[in-house]
């Protein structure tokens, strides 16, 4: 393998997937993984399964997979907006696509990489990383110390966040944070967690999307950014549904 291409937090935005697969395509990766989240908050829920499904050689649950299908207990987490989409996704995603989403993998794991949509200390408790000291049964946070300690590969790629970043550990277990993310990053045989962002809900200011490519032989990690259209909703499914104007 050389060219990987990996991408996370898609959300049923069907527009902002296809143009994230088109980059894929152009590019020439090799092999697509999906860190999560197909589903919840877009319009377009099991569109996005079934092309995942179509175009992703791996892919790992997100906490909002998992809510569709009532694995995990959401009514205490999730905010009003998310739980406004996980309503309209059990009703817009079809069975055999919940049924898929329902039997997901929490981890993957190949000779090139590790894959989680948070952290592969505890993964179904969709912890959210941040550089620190934070206990492994810390409610929401969990410092990102822990996924090293249980990282094998030399790379693990990770979502949720919807906010891009790349967790440095070196050889004296020192983890840094790299702050600018236009340009390659070299591993330079060090090891990383690679949040890779969000296809359908970027979180940055300037509400682009983001992915990633992988060059296994390189050793670098190149981020593609693009710009997402508004996503146009039914009258009737604003109205049904109280829609929240989050970014469609």
């Amino acid at each position: 393998m050389t060219k990987l291409g990996i991408m996370s937090d898609i959300h049923g935005n069907l527009g902002a997937l296809q143009q994230a697969l088109r980059i894929f395509a152009a590019q020439k990766v090799e092999r697509v993984y999906c860190a999560g989240d197909m589903v919840g908050y877009g319009p377009n829920p099991d569109e996005c399964c079934r092309l995942v499904r179509e175009n992703a050689d791996a892919v790992v649950a997100g906490n909002h997979d998992y809510a569709v299908c009532d694995r995990i207990d959401y009514v205490q987490t999730f905010n009003p907006q998310a739980m406004i989409g996980i309503q309209y996704a059990k009703q817009f995603t079809y069975d055999n696509n919940r049924h898929w989403l329902q039997h997901l993998p929490l981890t993957y794991k190949n000779d090139a990489l590790q894959m989680v949509h948070c952290s592969l200390a505890r993964p179904e408790a969709f912890y959210y990383l941040k550089n620190g000291d934070s206990r492994i049964d810390d409610e929401f946070f969990q410092g990102v110390a822990h996924t090293f300690n249980r990282l094998n590969r030399q790379v693990c790629f990770v979502g949720h966040t919807h906010h891009p970043k790349v967790y440095f550990e070196d050889k004296y277990q020192e983890i840094t944070a790299r702050p600018n993310y236009e340009a390659p990053i070299q591993l330079g045989g060090r090891r990383a967690i690679v949040d890779v962002g969000s296809v359908g809900l970027p979180r940055l200011k300037e509400k682009r999307a983001s992915i990633v490519i992988y060059d296994t032989q390189s050793e670098t990690i190149v981020y593609h950014w693009f710009e997402i259209e508004s996503v146009s909703l039914p009258e009737e499914i604003v109205e049904a549904f109280d829609w929240p104007d989050i970014y469609f």
